[in-house]
């Protein structure tokens, strides 16, 4: 996501590509936001997803996982960003949601940007890495209508609105391909390996300044709790987005202490009850938590979505708006070269690949 300086300001949400441009043909923006609990009951025990090694559906619910939605018009074009508290979107869930929302909401699939933060705490989709368990199915089509639902809600809340985006640093995570003289590459912990650190807050407010909705985007796996978790959580980016709504809800129980900086100080007329902080993960494929729990500990989730998150609204208080833009989607699928490793033990010094499909 970048933007330039003036005259020409751009927000560039890769994925389908929504385009948000200030030039000539602006027109004034709308925007609502919404979220909706997608948690599955207690007893479901659907089966989790982001590590191998697990043989059991989950055993209990730590926190709850959501979908967010932040809709957003011009006047002529309406577009929708949505991000699941899950690992993924599954190619055909994608095909026929996107079909389904252009339908009911009338936001096509080039103005839809929907995905998922890569929760390994989370129920596995259906088609997700293999799932074909008819329960996942069951629950992926309560997600499809939860989806619908919630850009339906976000719909309903929209109003006159500006936009600006800014960035930040945090140190939260760090790079996961470590080498050994033993055994070569494999995940660990590499501090001196390439690692972005920046946090990109995209902030849509009412025209009196009170906050609808922050996008959050940063390169992180949302791994702080590993595959002997058994519990339905958010992880890193539910622990964030918990955050970040909290902070804008304004409790004097939550508020930062003053020594925390004047950055990070909510006014009172800065406050709103339906803030929605929608997580999106960067380029996070060799970046990890820069700390892991095991077993049943969340305290470390909780501790990095805290600084996560006050960067985040540190960022987010520092952006300058404006309410003029044209939102402009485009669709295009890409195929790129394939390739598959060569069976052989991990890890192991030295791999071997050939071609596959694209």
């Amino acid at each position: 996501m970048t933007m330039p300086n003036r005259p020409l300001r751009t927000i560039l949400l890769m994925g389908t590509s929504l385009l948000l441009t200030v030039a000539a043909e602006s027109r004034t923006l709308e925007a609502g936001a919404a979220k909706i609990d997608i948690t599955p009951s207690a007893d479901a025990a659907l089966p989790m997803s982001g590590y191998a090694d697990r043989k059991q559906g989950f055993r209990g619910i730590h926190d709850h996982i959501y979908a967010r939605a932040i809709v957003l018009g011009d006047g002529s074009r309406l577009a929708a960003v949505v991000a699941w508290e899950l690992i993924g979107v599954p190619n055909a869930v994608w095909e026929d949601l996107s079909g389904r929302i252009a339908r009911e909401t009338g936001i096509p699939s080039e103005y839809l940007l929907l995905c998922a933060v890569h929760d390994h705490s989370a129920p596995a989709p259906f088609g997700m890495y293999g799932n074909d368990s008819p329960k996942s199915a069951a629950y992926t089509k309560q997600v499809e209508d939860a989806t619908v639902e919630v850009i339906r809600k976000a719909k309903e809340t929209l109003q006159p609105a500006q936009i600006g985006i800014g960035t930040g640093k945090a140190n939260v995570n760090v790079n996961r391909r470590e080498y050994s003289p033993e055994t070569g590459w494999w995940l660990g912990y590499n501090p001196e390996g390439p690692s972005d650190k920046t946090v990109t807050v995209v902030r849509f407010e009412a025209l009196s300044g009170k906050p609808i909705a922050l996008l959050i985007n940063y390169a992180v796996h949302a791994v702080v709790m590993g595959g002997e978790n058994d519990q339905i959580s958010g992880d890193l980016a539910g622990a964030t987005s918990r955050y970040v709504e909290s902070y804008y809800r304004g409790k004097t129980e939550d508020a930062p202490r003053s020594d925390a900086g004047a950055a990070i100080q909510l006014r009172p007329e800065k406050t709103s009850e339906g803030v929605v902080a929608l997580w999106t993960s960067g380029a996070a494929g060799d970046q990890n938590p820069i700390s892991l729990s095991r077993g049943s500990d969340f305290t470390m989730v909780e501790s990095l979505g805290k600084i996560l998150g006050e960067e985040a609204v540190r960022v987010a208080g520092a952006i300058h708006t404006t309410n003029q833009l044209r939102i402009w989607g485009q669709q295009q699928v890409i195929r790129c070269p394939g390739r598959s490793v060569e069976p052989g033990p991990l890890p192991r010094k030295e791999y071997r690949w050939r071609d596959a499909d694209p």
